[in-house]
């Protein structure tokens, strides 16, 4: 049997968009044939140069690009990365490839401050829209040859680097909708000063300009300032925002959602998608209730701190059933209000992640889960956290009981070796996260191993025959 050429490029289409597909196995596909190969070149538009490249490999590299037999031909993404300040061939190398720059609309950059003078700008990258940029020590900005980007995601070592951040927010200050900060220390103390002076740039933006912002900081110096963030920053773009984030890992200096936060989100009719921190279980529901007449919003990201002294006094506040949310994300340092979200079955969910252990036994058994998993009929997509390996096999053997999640994520802390069953008709899909502690374990079938990304492994369920296949199937397999 042969298919239209229309439909083999759907399927391959499919297969290049599918994130459990290694980009080494869909550049293969295009050994298929010579139509196969253009449309993969048409479609796979991504560079990832590395400024470890010994010179001999960077122009085996420039050479195996400009050959005929180079199945991607067009570039709209670039990342290159070269940290060392003694490469003098990092400039020729980015000379050799102004070709396919000409038509990059997104950076990822990481570089030395002879690279980026010599290479960042709109003579270069002409198209280029979004970028992506670690400073790790002060540039040369260029306003007039500065590209023109309408998103900017930067992550700034020290306070030092703020002057820099602060010119190129000069540049794109007009066209600017996207803007993502990461402020973090390792030698350097952020002062006062500078986060004031952020917060001043900051409130200079054009009414209602951003579309998404995140403020994500690791420095004790800035986070205790993050708890009172300006809200006329955000009010000043409460008509355009469709994301917003400010978050640090500290909770101590959390932004917390406040009364004031709360009146930003009752007129807001843009937000998609959001992160908050909450240090009340009361203020918390009150949020959950408001979104239940916003269906714009549809994304959350909750991380609830409450008190776990003795003698503090448990929440007796239900979490309502969302109607509007399809993602979300739910961490907290309480079981009995992790428990509290499972007792609602949340039928709106497509994915859901819980960030605290799951446990199925003892004094802090989360006493919903099983009820929760067993009647939810619409999650896709589920992440977990498995600390106990003597509650694995119960918290796994609830997943026989659902219908329609297909892709589990579980991440594991676990320190002994570990065999892993899933008898869940559904899942077809399953990664496992392992912290550094946790020993190697074995995914029995009908799992198999696709591919490792970092810590975590990528399983899948291979296809199998249902006995009453259809005609087109029986013919795919006589084909």
């Amino acid at each position: 049997m042969f298919l239209p050429d229309i439909i083999i490029k759907q399927i391959i289409g499919y297969f290049i968009n599918y994130k459990y597909f290694s980009f080494k196995y869909k550049l293969s596909l295009g050994t298929i044939n010579r139509s196969i190969f253009q449309f993969i070149s048409k479609h796979v538009k991504a560079l990832n140069i590395a400024g470890s490249l010994k010179e001999k490999e960077f122009k085996s590299l420039v050479t195996h690009i400009n050959s005929p037999y180079c199945i991607i031909k067009s570039w709209d993404s670039l990342l290159y990365n070269f940290k060392s300040h003694t490469d003098v061939g990092s400039v020729d190398c980015i000379n050799q490839l102004k070709w396919l720059c000409k038509s990059v609309t997104t950076v990822n950059l990481n570089v030395t401050p002879l690279l980026f003078a010599v290479s960042f700008n709109q003579s270069i990258f002409p198209n280029l829209k979004d970028l992506t940029i670690n400073i790790t020590c002060q540039l040369t900005i260029q306003p007039n040859l500065f590209p023109r980007l309408s998103r900017l995601s930067i992550s700034l070592e020290s306070y030092k680097m703020l002057s820099d951040f602060i010119s190129i927010l000069h540049c794109i200050r007009d066209t600017l909708e996207h803007l993502h900060i990461t402020l973090y220390s390792t030698n350097s103390v952020i002062q006062y000063s500078s986060y004031l002076e952020l917060v001043e740039e900051l409130s200079k933006l054009n009414r209602n300009q951003l579309k998404h912002f995140t403020l994500n900081t690791t420095v004790a110096e800035i986070c205790q300032f993050i708890r009172s963030f300006p809200m006329e920053i955000l009010n000043n773009q409460i008509e355009s925002l469709t994301e917003l984030n400010i978050t640090n890992p500290n909770n101590q200096y959390q932004f917390i959602f406040n009364e004031e936060t709360y009146k930003f989100f009752e007129y807001n009719t843009k937000l998609v998608s959001t992160s908050l921190n909450f240090d009340s279980p009361v203020l918390l529901i009150k949020f959950l209730k408001l979104i239940n007449n916003k269906p714009h919003l549809l994304s959350l990201n909750i991380d609830l701190t409450v008190g776990i002294l003795p003698g503090t006094e448990t929440s007796k506040q239900i979490w309502p059933e969302l109607i509007y949310v399809r993602s979300l994300t739910y961490k907290s340092n309480s079981a009995s209000e992790i428990d509290k979200f499972y007792a609602k079955k949340q039928n709106s969910l497509r994915s859901l992640d819980i960030q605290h252990p799951t446990i199925c036994r003892g004094p802090h058994k989360i006493v919903n889960f099983n009820s929760f998993i067993s009647s939810n009929t619409s999650i896709e997509t589920f992440k977990l956290q498995i600390i106990d390996w003597q509650d694995s096999h119960n918290i796994l053997s609830i997943f026989s009981k659902n219908n329609t999640i297909t892709e589990l994520n579980i991440t594991i802390n676990i320190t002994i070796s570990l065999k892993i069953k899933l008898d869940s008709i559904s899942v077809q899909f399953l990664s496992i996260t392992r912290y550094k502690s946790s020993h190697a374990m074995e995914i029995l079938n009908p799992f198999t191993y696709n591919y490792t990304s970092g810590l975590t492994d990528y399983y899948y369920r291979p296809p199998i025959e249902k006995k009453n296949a259809s005609l087109l199937n029986k013919l795919f397999k006589r084909h």
